[in-house]
């Protein structure tokens, strides 16, 4: 064999064992080495959907879609709203004297709220003994005073005009839970009878 053939054999043999050796480096460089500095990584944390949070929807130009309400909650109420809800104001609440009724003839307050009489002009407003809350102070306007008290006991009041009070003239007021209404049953009389009948039949119906 001349020189030539062999040098020719010798030289195939080097680039078979070059391509060889390339091809190790580029399966090398395709495993999981690490990423090309040019390029950057984000990581993303994806939160379970859970079914039972409640969530809503508002449309396009709103700020919330379909997330949980509570994120949007704020974290703590302002103090002293749990006091302010429970607090109620009191009001002034007003009974008119016409020809012989009160107007309204029974009256629901709150306690601590006030009662004023006004039209009074041929009346009286006179609380009935033994018709009122155990400890609450009596009270008595004469005719053409325009009156007012305020009511701070609970229970039911019942009150006349004595001029009227043969027609009828008594009414009552009620102030928070009704919690004399078998005391004022037991000890009306004549008169008085007919609106604590009346007093019983509005608290059921309430």
């Amino acid at each position: 064999m001349d020189k030539h053939c062999m040098f020719s054999d010798k030289l195939k043999i080097v680039l078979l064992f070059a391509c060889f050796g390339l091809g190790l480096v580029a399966c090398g460089d395709s495993g999981t080495g690490s990423p090309d500095k040019g390029q950057s990584m984000t990581n993303v944390t994806v939160e379970a959907y859970d079914p039972d949070v409640p969530s809503m929807v508002v449309e396009d130009n709103g700020v919330i879609q379909e997330e949980e309400i509570y994120k949007h909650w704020p974290e703590q109420q302002a103090a002293g709203n749990d006091s302010e809800a429970t607090m109620v104001e009191a009001k002034t609440h007003t009974v008119f004297g016409q020809a012989t009724s009160f107007n309204p003839k029974i009256l629901f307050i709150n306690p601590g709220d006030t009662v004023q009489w006004v039209n009074m002009t041929i009346h009286d407003s006179v609380s009935m003994q033994g018709l009122i809350p155990e400890g609450a102070e009596s009270w008595k306007f004469n005719i053409g005073q325009n009156g007012a008290v305020t009511l701070p006991e609970e229970g039911v009041y019942i009150y006349k005009c004595n001029p009227h009070y043969p027609n009828d003239m008594v009414a009552a007021i009620i102030v928070g839970k009704p919690i004399n209404i078998e005391q004022v049953q037991t000890n009306a009389t004549g008169r008085s009878k007919g609106i604590v009948i009346k007093v019983v039949k509005a608290l059921a119906t309430r």
